[in-house]
């Protein structure tokens, strides 16, 4: 699809820029270029992995691509690359990594993202969904029978409102992995209900950025929670589950499965990680529109000691200069390798523990436990680590 429809482009844009009065023939048809914007390089199209990438999946419109054309070298097409996206020389991941790609089509492969560089823009992480819990009309009939309630929480409840609270990973069609801890989060006032595919910003549907507008995000109902056996909900230990939705995802550019790395694979401690969520990081006083990333260090668990101190399980450790604090329970800890995402989940923070439930009755914002959003102290923040499950993971998705 890619080959062809560049062959198809190609008459229009050469025809294009050399029959143009404003252009002339020497500046233009002979050097075969013209010039992008300062923050871009224009570059055959191959070295441009974004825009090939979303013309493989359909997702970037001709007349989107032929905005982009800067030139052309015979039949081979030059484009505006943002220069923090563009490879000096295609890159192919290590053949002698094993990856477990999960139970996907045929046309896509688990971890890849559009986007090639650490920058958080629309694609970017196309693996993490959020996690839904609808009002409970239910407990607004029992509640006014004893107490007043307020006008917002009557409205909420009565419009059937849904609170993102959690977030989870793609699996594969019908699969997304969270942990225990919030896909069995029990609540009066709150039941979780879907996961929400493809979100990037919250006020706008379909999001949309200088290339490509991604696909409209898609709601899926859970059809029924599977929780790890071996799940302790006093230690946090094995705190994994998978949602089972009703029906299947589209993967899109916007929408795919993330890659498991083998049980006898390892990732070192020193690596750096990616945290990925809509909630507040330490120090933030609003809720975020769009979802938001950073940077962690895996570190020794010794530097989660207040949690092990606590007979709390910590699989897990990871540091970094800003910290996760509300809302971002069950996001993934992801790790790259040769431009190929890999999992692990995040769990908790702090050193300081609240009733879960505390999530639903008041704002979104409270995490399970965890310190204030105010605090002013970084505390390490516990993950799953998800190789001890990947096993487990793949038999009951």
């Amino acid at each position: 699809m890619c080959c062809l429809l560049l062959l198809l482009l190609l008459p229009i844009v050469t025809s294009e820029l050399c029959d143009n009065p404003w252009y002339q023939y020497d500046t233009i048809c002979q050097n075969n270029s013209l010039s992008c914007p300062s923050n871009q390089k224009c570059v055959f199209i191959e070295y441009c992995p974004g825009v090939v990438s979303l013309m493989d999946q359909n997702a970037l419109s001709s007349h989107r691509l032929r905005q982009a054309v800067c030139g052309y070298d015979r039949t081979h097409v030059k484009i505006c690359c943002s220069v923090n996206s563009y490879i000096e020389r295609p890159v192919y991941p290590d053949r002698n990594l094993d990856v477990y790609p999960t139970q996907l089509s045929s046309k896509f492969q688990c971890g890849r993202s559009i986007v090639r560089s650490n920058i958080n823009t629309l694609g970017s992480y196309p693996f993490v969904a959020r996690i839904g819990f609808i009002s409970n009309k239910n407990y607004i009939q029992f509640y006014m029978r004893f107490q007043t309630v307020s006008k917002n929480s009557l409205l909420d409840t009565l419009t059937g409102e849904i609170k993102y609270s959690c977030n989870g990973v793609i699996v594969n069609e019908r699969t997304v992995l969270t942990t225990a801890t919030c896909a069995l989060a029990k609540s009066d006032r709150y039941k979780l209900c879907s996961v929400l595919i493809g979100e990037y910003n919250t006020e706008s549907n379909p999001d949309c950025n200088n290339l490509f507008c991604g696909h409209k995000t898609s709601s899926h109902d859970i059809s029924y929670v599977v929780k790890h056996p071996g799940y302790n909900a006093a230690s946090y230990s094995n705190n994994v589950a998978l949602l089972r939705l009703k029906k299947a995802i589209e993967f899109t550019a916007t929408a795919q499965p993330i890659c498991f790395i083998p049980e006898d694979r390892y990732v070192s401690l020193g690596s750096t990680c990616t945290v990925v969520g809509w909630g507040k990081l330490l120090g933030q006083k609003a809720q975020p529109l769009t979802q938001q990333s950073l940077q962690l260090e895996l570190v020794p668990k010794q530097q989660c000691s207040d949690y092990i101190s606590q007979a709390l399980s910590v699989e897990l450790c990871a540091k970094g200069n800003c910290e996760p604090c509300s809302s971002y329970s069950g996001s993934p800890l992801l790790y790259k390798y040769a431009d190929i995402y890999f999992l692990y989940i995040y769990y908790r923070r702090s050193s300081h523990i609240y009733v879960f439930h505390f999530l639903f009755f008041n704002q979104v914002g409270i995490l399970s436990f965890g310190s204030s959003c105010d605090s002013s102290t970084i505390f390490p923040s516990a993950f799953v680590n998800v190789q001890r499950y990947t096993k487990w993971i793949l038999e009951n998705s």
